[in-house]
């Protein structure tokens, strides 16, 4: 008989404890022309924390998740506490404050519960509800990725090759490399290298020691190099690869042009080093050397 009772009991029980565990369902959802949204939410279960309660939600196009932040009302009268009784099902209001349902079109509502000791959700309630758009008066007022069209915030359907900027759709695969060819493939953005190409003159470098590499308007150019610097009249050059130019000096001339120098010495002259003295006393030398050589 004891046995019976205790056995009695725990069935009692186990519809109590399950019916303490928290329970949201969504029973509408509003969308207003400011991009806010009004949630009606029946509650069953133990009280619950607003902070544990998650509100999101999913464009029908775009798939990306935006959280939505607001303020949540149990009788007209904000509250932090959702829930009073663990037995009765209550209406909740939540009331977004961010205006971030922006685009006209279908939404779906998350709302997740989480535990208070740990991140780890119970429950989760969805509903799907439609949203007329954000009031505009051009596409300024509205999210990058939108348009404005007949007084509302339009989500902008771009192809798999194009993007969303400042409320129009453009190719996505644009680098703005010059030197590439950018073409879209099945939704993948390819740059094919065009040849010739450049941007630096470091890319039109060949290898070659005898020619002068330079870019101009991207377009390589490599010009033989002349090696005509002026070193003298008794210098001259070539160029060699890989090393480039390569000067040689005829020592012959090289010998004459001293003779000569030596006939037209000027007291000016910064070719020639010591002093005015030293310099008058090689001309003279230099004169009767081959004065008597004649």
């Amino acid at each position: 008989m004891k046995k019976l009772t205790i056995f009695l009991l725990i069935a009692l029980m186990i519809p109590i404890v399950c019916a303490i565990e928290p329970s949201l369902n969504v029973i509408s959802a509003n969308c207003d022309n400011t991009g806010n949204i009004v949630v009606e939410v029946s509650h069953d279960g133990r009280p619950v924390y607003s902070d544990k309660v998650t509100v999101s939600t999913t464009h029908k196009y775009t798939k990306e998740k935006t959280m939505l932040s607001g303020d949540w009302y149990f009788q007209n009268e904000k509250t932090n506490l959702i829930g009073r009784s663990s037995t009765i099902p209550e209406s909740i209001i939540f009331k977004t404050t961010d205006g971030s349902l922006s685009k006209n079109g279908e939404y779906k509502l998350i709302i997740d519960y989480f535990t208070d000791t740990v991140d780890e959700k119970i429950s989760t309630a969805t509903m799907k509800f439609n949203c007329p758009g954000k009031t505009c008066l051009s596409s300024s007022m509205c999210n990058h990725d939108e348009y404005c069209n007949n007084g509302s915030c339009n989500y902008l359907q771009c192809g798999e090759c194009e993007k969303a900027i400042f409320h129009a759709c453009i190719p996505k695969c644009a680098d703005e490399d010059t030197c590439t060819a950018d073409y879209c493939k099945e939704g993948v953005c390819l740059h094919e290298k065009l040849p010739g190409c450049c941007i630096t003159s470091k890319d039109c470098y060949d290898g070659r020691g005898c020619t002068l590499d330079k870019c101009a308007d991207n377009r390589c150019v490599n010009q033989d190099i002349a090696c005509n610097e002026n070193k003298g009249p008794c210098v001259s050059g070539a160029c060699v690869e890989p090393k480039g130019c390569v000067y040689t000096t005829d020592s012959v001339c090289l010998e004459k042009e001293n003779e000569k120098r030596k006939y037209f010495i000027y007291v000016n002259d910064p070719n020639i080093q010591g002093n005015w003295l030293e310099r008058m006393n090689a001309w003279l030398s230099s004169f009767f050397s081959n004065f008597f050589k004649q």
